[in-house]
């Protein structure tokens, strides 16, 4: 959506080969480690804003790991402005939460220094749901009976780059909700009627999922299980009114982000 709107984007990964079979030609790459200063300062070296969006789920502490180095080097070389997408559910009472904690370390150095910022928190993408399909199986882990408000990432793009044209989103905080409320069930079945037809989203219990982890040692599956277990105690928080008003309102269907889906990979 940047690089739609006219600006030059450089992407800082860890391997080329993710670099380019995330983004399409046209964008710069920068190959880094984004916990080692130097690879930060040339990454960012010449550039205006830093879009903020690194996560690992064995090691959510990374995020304020590296937050707190890349705030002074933006000061140094005059980064006008860092964005970051943190979550819908953070807030110092969920602060038991690993990942909460992280992000909530994350958003405090950042608001902290002098760098203008923007902090995004989204609920659910639309784009995480494939991950949700192994094989010919869709299932979720739990019961997950709250309502959430997915939304396409699509939609959460053209907000970010709203909000980098005016100055009335500078040093604000804005959750991000999609256009409808509905059970992660239920927006699992809907994306699966388009996508997968005749496909049926079961429930796995957090038991059996526990224990595949712990037998097969998949250590990343351990901790879906532990982040799928808080988002079923916490179901989804935050008001979206002010980022619907100031960036517009996400306004893309699970069936049309679904459907452009399709068509991309025809």
């Amino acid at each position: 959506q940047l690089k739609a709107e006219g600006w030059a984007v450089r992407v800082m990964c860890r391997t080329e080969s993710t670099a380019r079979e995330l983004f399409p030609n046209g964008f710069e790459f920068f190959i880094g480690d984004a916990e080692k200063e130097e690879d930060l300062r040339r990454a960012m070296a010449g550039c205006s804003v830093v879009h903020f969006t690194l996560a690992n789920i064995l090691d959510p502490a990374i995020e304020p790991r590296v937050m707190g180095k890349l705030c002074p080097l933006a000061a140094e070389l005059g980064i006008e402005r860092i964005t970051y997408v943190s979550g819908a559910t953070v807030a110092p009472e969920r602060d038991w939460m690993p990942m909460i904690k992280a992000k909530l370390d994350a958003e405090h150095i950042l608001q902290n220094q002098e760098v203008p910022w923007t902090i995004f928190r989204p609920t659910w993408f639309f784009d995480g749901f494939p991950k949700f399909i192994q094989g010919k199986r869709a299932s979720i882990i739990g019961k997950q009976p709250a309502t959430v408000h997915p939304v396409c990432a699509d939609d959460f793009g053209r907000m970010v780059a709203k909000a980098l044209s005016t100055d009335a989103t500078i040093n604000r905080l804005y959750t991000i909700h999609g256009p409808e409320g509905m059970t992660l069930k239920d927006a699992l079945q809907r994306y699966c009627d388009v996508a997968h037809p005749g496909l049926k989203v079961s429930s796995a219990p957090f038991w059996m999922m526990s224990l595949i982890a712990r037998l097969g040692r998949v250590e990343v599956l351990g901790a879906v299980v532990k982040m799928m277990r808080y988002f079923e105690e916490v179901g989804e928080h935050g008001n979206p009114d002010a980022a619907n008003e100031i960036l517009g309102a996400p306004r893309t269907t699970i069936e049309q982000w679904a459907g452009r889906q399709m068509s991309r990979a025809a």
